[in-house]
């Protein structure tokens, strides 16, 4: 029987004949892949005629985080040497590169879930695959911690405080019933705020998720809105630790400049 070292090289001399694709372009980040369009069949198949819009989008959100979730521990086989091989490709650009680059249609292929953006990327794009009546529009959303944007941008129009990290968290709004509803695509249950008009940019109004209660319950270490989409489409380009950081300042990948 083949020892574990040398089975893994085996695999990996495989893997290494098969292209290995590069970390999405910000246009690709919630596109509908193949992988996308599969994977979302599978879901669909866990739908009954009685759903409602509402149990739909739990059940997306639920085999998310289920057997065969996109967790990197549901990989198996020749995939899960490839996946490595992946995630080692995104670690070439920066410890960070695994959390940010992956877009939706790679996380799914490789299970390369780590962070939030990740969950809600990949949720985006299936809920755009399965085109579930009554949902009528989903966007991607960036939030940033109030207690860490203080601490970096402690003036408006300034440039942001170097070594400063702003700590936030990546969701989803979707539109269903005419109303909005901001989700928390990291929770296996769906966890669902009211999100009124959408109106929160540069607003002092917190999401409260109630599995952030207990940060939000200070006041301080709230979590607040730096940017939606501008429709189902728009991934914000938050392909990499630098950008995520300018989108928490100013709402701008490209600008450091402290907006609020």
């Amino acid at each position: 029987m083949l020892s574990r070292v040398i089975r893994f090289f085996i695999a990996l001399s495989l893997v290494a004949c098969l292209r290995v694709p590069s970390g999405a372009a910000c246009s690709e980040l919630l596109a509908v892949t193949p992988e996308i369009e599969r994977y979302a069949g599978n879901i669909g198949k866990t739908f009954k005629p009685e759903d409602s819009v509402e149990a739909k989008l739990a059940k997306v959100v639920k085999y998310l985080h289920g057997d065969d979730g996109i967790a990197f521990k549901n990989l198996r086989g020749l995939r899960r040497a490839q996946g490595y091989l992946v995630m080692g490709r995104h670690l070439l650009g920066g410890i960070t590169g695994v959390f940010f680059a992956p877009g939706a249609g790679e996380v799914v292929k490789y299970r390369t879930a780590f962070g939030c953006s990740h969950y809600a990327r990949a949720y985006i794009a299936l809920l755009k695959a399965l085109k579930i009546p009554g949902v009528e529009d989903v966007r991607y959303v960036i939030s940033s911690s109030y207690k860490d944007y203080l601490a970096a941008c402690p003036q408006k129009g300034a440039p942001r405080a170097k070594g400063r990290t702003i700590n936030g968290h990546q969701f989803v709004a979707v539109k269903y019933g005419g109303k909005w509803f901001f989700i928390n695509t990291s929770n296996k249950d769906l966890e669902k705020v009211p999100a009124g008009d959408m109106d929160y940019l540069g607003k002092d109004l917190a999401v409260a998720f109630p599995s952030y209660a207990k940060e939000a319950a200070s006041g301080h270490n709230k979590l607040l809105v730096r940017y939606i989409g501008g429709d189902q489409d728009d991934g914000a380009c938050d392909v990499s630790f630098a950008a995520l950081m300018n989108i928490s300042s100013s709402g701008d990948a490209a600008s450091s400049v402290c907006r609020w």
